[in-house]
């Protein structure tokens, strides 16, 4: 009987564990391409303006390295939660309602305060995108330097 209960419970842990999987009306993350030698900060936000919580110490925003997508690099992505679950981008906006990804220079941003960063816009880049927009790149968001 315990033995029942101890696979049982590693099957459960396994299940809970696993990312979950997109679907067409479901996508839970955004692929990131960086085409450019700098270590990026992905920022998604609901407002044009920079957010004023620092991402540089929460671990859940973990930097994009140089050439990510490319090669052997795996692509970076931008993930989605509700409530600490994932969710799907597709319930968080409606389809052509604009939302802004802030792209942030971790190098330019490592020895000043996260103030500056909002007061002096440090963005290297901002997309204001909506689902619609990202259904046609398929997911996929890439940065150039121009």
């Amino acid at each position: 009987m315990k033995s029942i209960f101890s696979f049982f419970t590693v099957v459960v842990l396994f299940v809970s564990c696993n990312e979950p999987k997109d679907t067409d009306n479901c996508h839970y993350k955004i692929k990131f391409k960086n085409n450019t030698a700098k270590v990026l900060y992905l920022y998604p936000a609901q407002d044009s303006v920079i957010p004023d919580r620092d991402i540089r110490t929460d671990p859940y925003f973990k930097p994009t390295p140089a050439h990510a997508g490319n090669g052997t690099i795996e692509a970076g992505t931008i993930r989605f939660t509700g409530g600490g679950k994932p969710m799907c981008i597709e319930s968080l906006y409606p389809l052509e309602q604009k939302f802004y990804i802030y792209l942030l220079d971790s190098a330019a941003i490592s020895q000043i305060s996260w103030k500056e960063v909002v007061d002096e816009n440090l963005a290297v880049k901002r997309f204001d995108i909506s689902v619609k927009e990202l259904q046609k790149n398929d997911f996929l968001l890439e940065y150039r330097e121009e």
